[in-house]
């Protein structure tokens, strides 16, 4: 925790790739260098609150778990380009991914946009156990 309105989102953003299709264009901000302008970009229907991993109980026991959103992302993503389904879903059932989930679908709740991350977690076993 940064503070007590700030906190550090590295770990949000740490396994999710900006080159994936669910991430978009939130629009020019002006930095503050000399006039130096950055496109940010934004993951779709996640307002990046960090809620989700906040709430998650596995990412507090296990700090290298991947976590909600960026599961969520690869779930997302996997839907978004099914060409890529294959490396994706070695991705979430990589060490650090969808196995450290605990199934205490706090995630879910705490979501203000409705993206459930925990339906995504488990779309992603279910795939995962196909294979």
């Amino acid at each position: 925790c940064v503070g007590d309105l700030a906190v550090r989102m590295e770990s949000f953003y740490r396994d999710i790739d900006p080159t994936w299709s669910c991430l978009k264009p939130a629009g020019p901000t002006g930095g503050a260098g000399a006039g130096s302008e950055q496109v940010l970009l934004r993951l779709e229907a996640c307002i990046e609150c960090g809620s989700c991993v906040s709430a998650c109980p596995a990412s507090r026991s296990h700090p290298d778990f991947m976590g909600p959103a960026a599961l969520a992302a690869i779930r997302n993503e996997m839907l978004k380009s099914p060409s890529a389904a294959d490396d994706l879903l070695s991705r979430a059932g990589s060490e650090r991914g969808e196995r450290w989930c605990e199934r205490a679908l706090a995630c879910s709740r705490v979501c203000p946009t409705g993206v459930y991350p925990a339906r995504h977690i488990a779309d992603l076993r279910r795939k995962l156990k196909e294979r």
